[in-house]
């Protein structure tokens, strides 16, 4: 039974991940991971949640929910288990300005050496915007409720 949970396991996260496109995760010359196609995939927190918080109010608000790589550039979502090392699933690959707040977001899921990103998000307005147009025409209770959300707070920078 207990093979049979880690065989269906693996066969969501490797649909997810098939969902995604793929790209190098070697930095490009201007310090920006390569930007993908990769689709909007609900995790429950969004990237323009996380627009302006320090390490220290990042770690305030998410205990429990994420955490974090002992630098605060990377944002963890699961605690996975996996036979695979190096699988870490997903994630937010965080920038910080001189102040100390998060300037700009990257979604990557990480599976097994591989990473699958999404497009490097470097203003709150983007990363609404992004969520925006990946919640339109979702029928799930809590995201229509995200969707409410960050419409909300997207009309209020516009």
């Amino acid at each position: 039974m207990n093979g049979q949970k880690t065989i269906i396991s693996t066969a969501l996260i490797l649909g997810l991940t098939l969902s995604l496109s793929s790209c190098s995760a070697k930095r490009a010359v201007d310090g920006k991971l390569p930007d993908s196609d990769t689709p909007y995939v609900s995790w429950g927190i969004d990237e323009y949640e996380l627009f302006g918080l320090t390490k220290e109010e990042l770690d305030s608000k998410y205990k429990g929910k994420m955490k974090f790589a002992p630098n605060f550039s990377k944002a963890i979502l699961s605690d996975a288990k996996n036979e695979c090392k190096s699988f870490i699933g997903p994630t937010f690959r965080l920038t910080y300005n001189d102040e100390g707040k998060v300037v700009a977001v990257q979604r990557c899921f990480e599976a097994c050496g591989k990473d699958f990103v999404g497009p490097q998000l470097d203003t709150k307005k983007e990363a609404l915007e992004f969520t925006v147009n990946g919640l339109a025409g979702t029928k799930n209770a809590k995201d229509l409720e995200k969707l409410a959300s960050a419409k909300n707070e997207l009309a209020k920078l516009k």
